[in-house]
């Protein structure tokens, strides 16, 4: 907490952050997030901090579910669709004719 006091302020307690650089001694993270003591937690805006190894205490990732991910995008996708054709039925443009109303017979 008091090596970066400077960066990003005092009572720190944990970084939320994109990876930017890692080597053997430092990681360097675009910040999302910073909790505090006492403090709660602030929002960052991907402002760069690099920490020396001795600054992090250990490290978890998070990995997006690629099958969750495909399903949300399947099911947004078919509900898209649903909708459009709803829409295009209720104005009479998906009724299978032009969509113009048949003529009266003489």
């Amino acid at each position: 907490s008091a090596s970066v006091t400077s960066a990003i302020g005092s009572q720190v307690l944990w970084v939320e952050g994109d990876v930017r650089d890692a080597g053997e001694t430092r990681l360097t993270l675009a910040l999302r997030t910073v909790g505090r003591r006492d403090f709660g937690e602030s929002t960052w805006n991907g402002e760069t901090l690099t920490l020396a190894g001795g600054d992090i205490r250990f490290v978890t990732e998070r990995v997006r579910s690629r099958s969750r991910t495909a399903w949300a995008v399947s099911l947004i996708a078919a509900g898209s669709v649903a909708i459009v054709y709803s829409i295009a039925r209720a104005a009479g443009q998906a009724s299978g004719g032009s969509g113009r109303p048949d003529p009266t017979p003489p």
